[in-house]
């Protein structure tokens, strides 16, 4: 369990606990200390206020879904009415989403997809349903009348009165309810059935999916987090070090940019020869759909001043295991070949498996195979 899956989506308060236990396994069971543990010391009021801002955002749903990107056509693809798509994208000169029906899109030659949208914009439920929190309140966007965002030279339909173009690669898809949902909305805006539209999920939901899509579209990556310590002199044994850890990254991670990430953890740690690592991973199946359900992270704990932190996902054959599994190996590619390591996990599975995979080279193929995450302990071996 990661800090954003227990704080809100502004980061500005502890979760109530008995909405973390509905995304749990097990959700019976008292209050766990581990949570009045965060609530005494990391906030500052009843309402669970966090103490601390954070100094980077939480990058949540790395995946979003996308609309089709139509051929190459020097012809204007124009979307039927019944097959239009809703969409949603952030617009960062407004800091907001923007929501819109999906009414065109062009794919010139040599030229980026570029598509069209009905402008629509959130309704602020706020006044009409006070004691609702943010998040439980229906989700209603209406037709834009006309604003700025308005792109006055579109060819095609121009019976909207709000028509945006954006970038066809900035676009995410969002879900809206059918015409029975909203008839049995209660309550319902003193507007008629046909002039809103029912989302799915809540505004702020949407919101942070947008701006968390937008971050990654600017080069953020979301599979690392960590806090950078004052880099050691490096002498000659240490460079040796650093190049061992270098081959050893690059065989195992494909990506370039997180293999720099790592590369740099590894230089940073390469003069330690004790370290403390408290490891972590998670699969959540609500999320299988968005394409990475698993996370995992670590965490050092015996450097003074700062301790260095790492996470990332996962997407395939999702499993908790699987995630404790990840982590552990992540965490031992970055130390030093002569350093004492200290692992320590909350996974029994993992545990066991660390057990099971001590005669790896040894072992029939066929009992090999039959190992969980065997290519990953087979790293972790090897790496070892």
């Amino acid at each position: 369990m990661f800090l954003d899956h227990i704080i809100t989506k502004d980061h500005a308060y502890l979760e109530d606990y008995k909405d973390i236990k509905k995304h749990l396994t097990h959700k019976g069971g008292k209050i766990p200390r581990w949570y009045q543990f965060l609530k005494d010391n990391i906030t500052i009021n009843n309402q669970g206020r966090l103490y601390f801002d954070l100094d980077r955002p939480i990058i949540q749903n790395p995946s979003a879904p996308r609309p089709a990107i139509p051929p190459v056509d020097p012809i204007t693809l124009h979307h039927p009415k019944k097959s239009q798509q809703w969409v949603a994208t952030w617009t960062q000169h407004l800091s907001d989403i923007t929501y819109g029906k999906l009414m065109s899109t062009s794919h010139f030659p040599n030229c980026l997809p570029v598509s069209y949208l009905e402008h629509w914009i959130h309704k602020d439920l706020t006044f009409t349903l006070p004691s609702t929190t943010p998040r439980s309140l229906p989700n209603i966007i209406t037709k834009c009348q006309g604003c700025a965002q308005h792109f006055t030279y579109y060819v095609g339909n121009l019976r909207p009165k709000c028509i945006i173009q954006v970038k066809h690669q900035d676009l995410i898809l969002i879900d809206a309810f059918s015409k029975k949902k909203r008839e049995e909305l209660s309550p319902r805006p003193a507007i008629t059935i046909n002039s809103f539209q029912l989302l799915k999920y809540s505004h702020p939901h949407y919101r942070l999916l947008a701006f968390n899509d937008f971050l990654l579209q600017q080069g953020h990556n979301s599979t690392v987090d960590f806090r950078l310590i004052a880099p050691p002199s490096l002498n000659s044994d240490s460079v040796i070090r650093s190049s061992t850890n270098d081959k050893l990254i690059t065989c195992l991670i494909d990506d370039i940019k997180i293999a720099e990430d790592m590369k740099v953890i590894s230089i940073n740690l390469n003069s330690f020869t004790i370290l403390d690592i408290y490891t972590d991973g998670s699969y959540d199946p609500t999320n299988i759909h968005e394409g990475f359900p698993m996370g995992y992270g670590w965490t050092t704990s015996n450097l003074t001043g700062t301790n260095i932190t790492y996470n990332g996902s996962l997407r395939f054959f999702p499993s908790s295991t699987k995630a404790e599994t990840m982590a552990i190996l992540t965490a031992l590619i970055v130390c030093p070949s002569n350093c004492f390591v200290n692992i320590h996990t909350d996974s029994q599975a993992a545990i066991d498996s660390f057990y099971k995979t001590r005669n790896l080279h040894s072992i029939s193929p066929r009992l090999f195979n039959k190992i969980n995450n065997n290519i990953l302990w087979s790293a972790i071996r090897d790496g070892g």
